[in-house]
């Protein structure tokens, strides 16, 4: 079998197939709830902890920006939602109008606010995302690629280590900040804003721990609440919500202005 590293498509890094550790264990809450002040209960929904075995996979090393957002809207991308499985005519009818032309929430006539280009789109649902995904030729990533790409294999809480650094973020702001800005917060593959900024659609289904790749949760069909990594720049505990194995969920017609996403392609 080849070990040659893959060549990454432009703008991606690669992530390489191996094990890592995903979610949070009992042995954490000592080393790490109690020195942070995090109460237990906010660990519920990413325990138990477990080592998985992740496939190699490319991920893009930025969030996808208005300026990247705003070729698929204009070259009629919306189109791929009407031919999406599971979603319904209402859905559609929800963000689409009745020439297949739409745009995120908060933008006007179909155009990004000016002087934002290179901040992530932001206000997207998850049909909206994975339908950019499929345009440009990729995917969303699951929450097992999106936690091995923010985390590595050592198990840390931020992309960047075990301890808490807000200059490396977009934190406790009101806005958005460029992609790319926080250098010193990439992950060990080199992905950027992968804590703060925005929180991020992946493919998974929000469902309970352990993470089974195989139990139906990377079905794309169903209503159920998708889940979201990242934790967003502002809000409560913002520290806890930005560590690489912090869940949230959201219903997948949610267009809410703190969510973005970034995209991942199979080897």
């Amino acid at each position: 079998m080849s070990t040659q590293t893959p060549s990454a498509p432009e703008g991606m890094v690669w992530a390489p197939p191996g094990e890592f550790v995903m979610g949070t264990g009992p042995e954490d809450l000592n080393t790490h709830a109690r020195k942070f002040g995090w109460d237990d209960e906010l660990f519920e929904g990413e325990m138990p902890k477990q080592e998985i075995l992740c496939p190699g996979f490319f991920m893009d090393m930025h969030l996808v920006t208005n300026r990247q957002f705003q070729k698929f809207v204009d070259d009629g991308g919306y189109r791929l939602l009407q031919e999406m499985k599971g979603l319904t005519t209402s859905d559609i009818a929800e963000f689409v109008d009745a020439t297949g032309a739409a745009a995120p929430k908060g933008w006007v006539k179909g155009k990004h606010p000016k002087g934002r280009e290179d901040h992530p789109v932001v206000g997207v649902s998850w049909y909206e995302a994975l339908a950019f995904a499929r345009w440009a030729g990729k995917r969303l990533p699951s929450e097992m690629e999106w936690e091995k790409a923010a985390r590595g294999t050592d198990g840390r809480l931020w992309p960047w280590g075990n301890f808490w650094d807000e200059s490396r973020c977009n934190v406790f702001s009101d806005g958005t900040e460029p992609v790319g800005k926080y250098e010193k917060g990439k992950s060990p593959y080199g992905c950027l804003d992968m804590a703060g900024n925005v929180w991020e659609w992946t493919s998974s289904k929000a469902m309970k721990y352990p993470y089974k790749p195989d139990d139906g949760r990377e079905n794309e069909d169903g209503p159920e609440d998708r889940a979201l990594r990242g934790g967003g720049r502002f809000g409560f505990l913002v520290d806890f919500c930005a560590r690489c194995a912090c869940r949230e969920s959201a219903s997948p017609l949610s267009r809410a202005d703190l969510n973005g996403f970034r995209c991942a392609k199979s080897a």
